[in-house]
């Protein structure tokens, strides 16, 4: 098991109205069993690999699969395939609008997208600090500001 799967799928289950999207050469949405075992996802998730060929699509995945969610994480190893549909080749952070966070393996340095480097338990508190209050003005509040320096 690949630690982006146990991730994604840990992630998943701790959100309200999650869409887990696999990709690769081409996407699908995996279903959670409501109220179920994290670990019988995580099994039933890996089980599934291969299934849409082995490549990092991600711009062509989020295209598909976006659907005004307020916020995208992506897990993967960010070895992305250029998506030339529309006639240019489109960067991942462009691939959702500004508005809505990205949490990824991404170094934009435009606002609400974040580079999280590595995979620990702690990107669970990372993508909760930079959800937190919505991230003001583009960027994300750290706890140690107070509310009006951060406005």
């Amino acid at each position: 098991m690949d630690v982006g799967e146990l991730f994604g799928v840990t992630l998943a289950h701790r959100g309200c109205q999650v869409d887990l999207v696999v990709f690769a050469s081409g996407h699908f949405t995996h279903r959670l069993t409501p109220g179920g075992s994290v670990l019988r996802d995580i099994e039933a998730f890996c089980a599934r690999i291969g299934e849409v060929g082995h490549g990092t699509e991600t711009v062509a995945a989020l295209r598909a699969a976006y659907r005004g969610h307020d916020r995208v994480v992506i897990v993967s190893d960010m070895q992305a395939f250029a998506d030339l549909s529309g006639g240019r080749s489109v960067p991942v952070s462009e691939a959702v609008p500004a508005r809505v966070p990205i949490s990824a393996s991404i170094d934009t340095g435009q606002p609400n997208r974040y580079e999280i480097g590595g995979f620990s338990d702690k990107l669970f508190t990372m993508i909760g600090l930079l959800s937190r209050d919505g991230g003001r003005d583009g960027r994300a509040v750290w706890p140690w500001e107070a509310p009006s320096a951060a406005a």
